[in-house]
């Protein structure tokens, strides 16, 4: 058995981000900006754009001399999706070596109004189309 788990193990970690894909629930699915207050206090936009199935694309505005990760666009996977909720992991670091990775939890609204999102770490990110 032992022989088995540790190819097969190998053979999942090595399929990569792509292996998380998901489809997204129709709630989710389109172009998205999303508006949210960085931890130094700088309002920032991007835009979010998920299909129903596949990888999804995100693009921060904007440019910076000191982070070469602003403006570039990265892919996005879907970590999870329910019908209330969509876990995405944001892979900027498949973009520019060194950018850092984000997680992005959005959450359906009541009446099929715009996502609310949520940062891994608790700041609040608002979209609309």
């Amino acid at each position: 058995m032992k022989a088995i788990a540790a190819p097969l193990a190998l053979l999942i970690l090595s399929a990569g981000p792509g292996a998380l894909a998901q489809d997204v629930p129709a709630a989710f699915v389109g172009k998205w900006q999303a508006d949210w207050i960085t931890r130094a206090g700088k309002p920032t936009q991007a835009e979010l754009d998920l299909p129903a199935a596949g990888k999804g694309r995100w693009q921060t505005y904007g440019q910076s001399r000191t982070n070469l990760c602003v403006g570039k666009q990265g892919p996005v996977y879907v970590e999870s999706a329910t019908p209330e909720q969509v876990v995405l992991a944001i892979k900027m670091s498949e973009t520019i070596a060194g950018c850092d990775d984000s997680q992005l939890t959005l959450t359906a609204a009541p009446g099929g109004g715009a996502p609310s999102g949520k940062w891994r770490s608790g700041g609040e990110v608002t979209l609309k189309r």
